[in-house]
């Protein structure tokens, strides 16, 4: 049963925060939920209601507290934040964002980091939820954005409640509550509060929507925002049960879907599952553009084109056919020294343990000639295109190859050591 949206600057009570987390479900006895804290009202509001809920469980809390270094006074007050905090019986980890900030595009950067970050720490501590403080502000101005990108239901739908990400899932719990309210809750709970003066930049584009929404504006537009996204929920369905009948993925990330049941589906469900294709397959961080996806579509369907690129993904048309592999462009494949998430594609891992200076890289066409000039080699090599072995995960030490890319749930091997290789996309192809 959905929760009604409490409108009123009164605190967040614990009662209510409980019946939000009830719709969040499931969760396991004891649980620890990772918070991500910023400093502000609104995360430290968020961590203080979700260790009420956990402690009433048996659990507990750990705040994550990321220090972008974006401005001289966040050390200090992620800092304060973390002893405010820590004083209430909370454990804390404080990171700092590493590298230079880009000279355009620091709050994206800031952003994406930042949430690498968290992901890296919450699997480090063995959470299986992280929470984040976005309120029905946020969500407000997330359609306005999102409508001034031309999104379709997806994006207007506004920020997911609950969503996975590898082995943890990110949850927002207070997207039915607005900011007035967990500002209320802050000082209900006596917490220093930090206020970032970048959220009165009116040089970006989020700063200049708040400016312009009052209250009543906010409360309509995360109605309308709600219901979308229920109707979200109906369209995902949809999509998941023409990937089901259409779709066929390799281990190490071909996809093939049948035109003919994308031709016979509505032609919204069949962008949507074609945008998503190419999303996982090309492994961005962010989804191809509505409009770009679907001219795409409509020159693959006109047999205008019968080879492009869409975020990454090259997709081509073969009779009945469309293939989608990962295009081996300008810039290298991710190198990675530990195990972990690759490309946005892949999870790879190496047993019994990591080997001294060795990285997981891309395979590439060097990698493919000291494969093929091998006598070990696998039947993997002898049915999959050399295209896509070259974008595969492999083992190397230096310029050699140690050990190349395997099957999903099989391990590649050289002198005890193993290379395991799964697909999984940031965002799931059919997610229902």
């Amino acid at each position: 049963m959905a929760v009604e949206p409490d409108w009123s600057p009164q605190p967040v009570s614990v009662g209510a925060f409980a019946a939000t987390m009830a719709r969040l479900e499931p969760f396991e006895p004891q649980p620890l939920l990772a918070v991500a804290v910023s400093g502000g009202p609104d995360s430290m509001a968020l961590a203080m209601l979700a260790s009420d809920w956990a402690r009433q469980r048996g659990g507990s809390v750990h705040a994550i507290l990321i220090d972008h270094g974006l401005r001289a006074e966040s050390e200090d007050e992620v800092r304060i934040a973390s002893d405010a905090l820590s004083a209430r019986g909370i454990e804390t980890t404080i990171e700092k964002l590493s590298g230079p900030a880009p000279r355009n595009g620091k709050p994206a950067w800031a952003r994406q980091e930042r949430y690498k970050s968290l992901m890296m720490t919450t699997h480090r501590l063995g959470a299986l939820h992280l929470l984040t403080g976005h309120h029905r502000d946020d969500q407000a101005e997330t359609f306005i954005l999102n409508l001034e990108r031309g999104s379709g239901v997806k994006g207007l739908s506004g920020m997911a409640a609950n969503r996975g990400v590898g082995s943890a899932r990110i949850i927002r719990p207070l997207l039915n509550f607005s900011k007035a309210q967990l500002h209320s809750t802050a000082l209900m709970y006596g917490l220093p509060v930090a206020h970032d003066p970048s959220n009165q930049d009116f040089r970006y584009s989020r700063t200049r929507v708040r400016a312009q929404l009052d209250n009543l504006e906010i409360r309509r537009l995360a109605d309308t925002s709600a219901r979308l996204a229920n109707e979200d929920i109906a369209l995902e369905l949809a999509v998941s049960n023409l990937a089901a009948n259409a779709l066929t993925i390799t281990p190490l990330g071909e996809a093939t879907i049948t035109m003919k049941k994308m031709a016979e589906a509505p032609a919204v469900i069949a962008l949507r599952l074609f945008t998503r294709i190419a999303h996982a397959i090309g492994g961005r961080e962010t989804p191809p553009r509505q409009e770009r996806a679907e001219a795409a579509l409509n020159q693959i369907i006109s047999k205008t084109k019968s080879k492009l690129t869409l975020g990454s993904a090259i997709i081509t048309r073969v009779e009945d056919r469309l293939n989608f592999r990962k295009e081996l462009g300008k810039n290298p494949l991710p190198e990675i020294t530990s195990p972990g998430h690759w490309d946005g594609r892949f999870d790879v891992a190496v047993y019994p343990f990591w080997p001294e200076n060795c990285v997981v890289r891309g395979l590439g066409y060097e990698g493919l000639r000291q494969l093929e000039s091998s006598t070990a080699k696998n039947r993997i090599y002898r049915s999959t295109p050399r295209s896509v072995l070259a974008a595969a995960p492999a083992l190397w030490q230096g310029k050699q190859l140690l050990i190349g890319p395997s099957l999903a749930g099989e391990f590649m091997g050289i002198d005890q050591t193993y290379l395991q290789v799964s697909f999984r996309p940031r965002r799931p192809i059919a997610p229902c």
